[in-house]
């Protein structure tokens, strides 16, 4: 937790956060409220500050509760007069609701877990396997044990391991954004099945396909090498990427195919939405064509160079396509092949 950036923000604010978090992260979560996140994210700088405080926090006692009800066990054993948490504080904050109850409360034991874990042994105990999705709906941001945050593309999973020599983490498919914290002593690995990507510290970003794995990087180094053919006994030597740099491994080809794009535009889709300004429809949906390449979309000519400002929230390809022709009066018609978007 930055606590200079807390001590900036009120109370009113972390708690409409803390509103907020409850509310995405809820298993109703909607469309509407992704879209009106969003824009209340966007109104405010200090907005997302204090989202970004409430999560990570929240985050982080999720992490540790687990870990500490084992090693303090005698701690939690027993209760509160025989009660549930969730009846003990209803009692004690009978103006709140329980969602509000749950974050406030996991918001209390990330300071507690925070303080004390870091002075035990068992904070640098080697962690077991951790596996991580982000639903069809939103953009999940995690933060991994070592303080490296991954951003994961809707339908995407990965697990996790904090080893005492080296960070591991599989892609098991979709696409991830990684911020890796530098540790020289233990190099972070990422793991698609087909590939291994190697790293000290960095920001760069996975995509595992069906019949492609693909690799860019905003900052630092990456080694890309080929587990199959190590494997199989022929090792190839790996490639370096460096910023700005896309390396497509498509199956049945031995070598990728290199092409450049600006380092900023790499995990770009990270922050949860794309921002528009004056932009032309055609690169609108060039973007969101890059982000979910499965199935191209079609796009009426005519509508080419029609402009669109404003924000779209990063779901599947379906939703941010929906919204969109929503918002500007156009059809969108979704067969097995392609997106097509005509006027009406």
């Amino acid at each position: 937790m930055d606590e200079k950036k807390s001590d900036t923000l009120s109370e009113k604010l972390l708690a409409e956060a803390a509103e907020w978090h409850v509310r995405m992260t809820s298993d109703t979560v909607s469309d509407s409220d992704i879209e009106r996140h969003m824009d209340w994210l966007l109104g405010n700088p200090l907005h997302a500050d204090a989202y970004e405080i409430v999560a990570s926090t929240v985050r982080d006692a999720t992490d540790f509760e687990p870990q500490a009800r084992v090693r303090f066990a005698d701690d939690f054993a027993g209760g509160i007069d025989r009660q549930t948490p969730a009846s003990f504080l209803h009692k004690l904050l009978p103006k709140w609701e329980w969602p509000q109850v749950a974050t406030a409360l996991a918001v209390a034991a990330a300071v507690a877990f925070i303080s004390v874990l870091p002075l035990t042994s068992f904070y640098d105990a080697p962690e077991a396997e951790h596996i991580y999705s982000a639903d069809a709906r939103a953009v999940k941001q995690i933060k991994l044990a070592d303080g490296s945050r991954v951003s994961l593309m809707p339908g995407a999973t990965i697990s996790s391991r904090m080893l005492a020599d080296k960070r591991e983490v599989s892609l098991k498919g979709g696409r991830a954004f990684f911020e890796v914290v530098s540790d020289k002593s233990k190099p972070f690995y990422v793991d698609t099945g087909q590939r291994l990507v190697r790293v000290v510290g960095t920001r760069f970003e996975v995509y595992a396909a069906a019949d492609f794995d693909r690799v860019a990087v905003n900052e630092g180094l990456v080694s890309v090498s080929d587990k199959r053919a190590a494997a199989e006994g022929t090792p190839r030597a790996g490639i370096m990427i460096e910023p700005g740099m896309v390396a497509l491994y498509q199956d049945g080809k031995e070598d990728p195919q290199i092409s450049m794009k600006s380092p900023d535009q790499v995990g770009a889709w990270a922050s949860g939405v794309l921002v528009f300004s004056d932009s032309r429809l055609g690169e609108v949906m060039q973007e969101i064509h890059q982000l979910h390449p499965e199935k191209p979309i079609a796009l009426d000519p005519s509508l080419a160079d029609r402009t669109y400002s404003g924000t779209i929230a990063i779901a599947d390809a379906e939703t941010m396509l929906r919204h969109l022709t929503n918002l500007l009066s156009l059809t969108l018609t979704v067969t097995d092949s392609e997106f097509i978007v005509t006027a009406r």
